[in-house]
């Protein structure tokens, strides 16, 4: 997966640029199957601390090497205002969420 940092210069845009993201960056990605691979997900996470990142995101691009067909929509989010910044590309090595335990807990329980 891709990761990009994404820095809005004005805080008074967040709440325009989340809309932005959603409802017009997210749909113009080509999701179907390209030379890079295929955009299996995309994710944008929000900073919480309100005094330290609320002008951060992390904007996670999983499936395709690179940030495949999303890299196109890099001018468009650096036009809304905010610096982009491409940390890296990351492998997902382990999770564990509370549901996933439950839910197998609750098949061994069901039989």
């Amino acid at each position: 997966m891709m990761i990009y940092a994404i820095e809005l210069l004005d805080l008074t845009q967040r709440r325009d640029f989340e809309s932005f993201m959603l409802d017009e960056v997210f749909p113009a990605i080509d999701k179907g199957l390209s030379r890079s691979g295929r955009i299996t997900g995309l994710v944008l996470l929000g900073g919480s601390n309100t005094d330290v990142n609320t002008k951060t995101y992390l904007w996670l691009v999983h499936g395709a090497i690179g940030a495949g067909t999303a890299g196109s929509q890099l001018d468009r989010i650096r036009a809304f205002g905010a610096q982009v910044s491409p940390m890296n590309e990351f492998r997902e090595v382990g999770s564990w969420f509370a549901q996933k335990e439950g839910e197998s807990q609750l098949r061994e329980l069901l039989g």
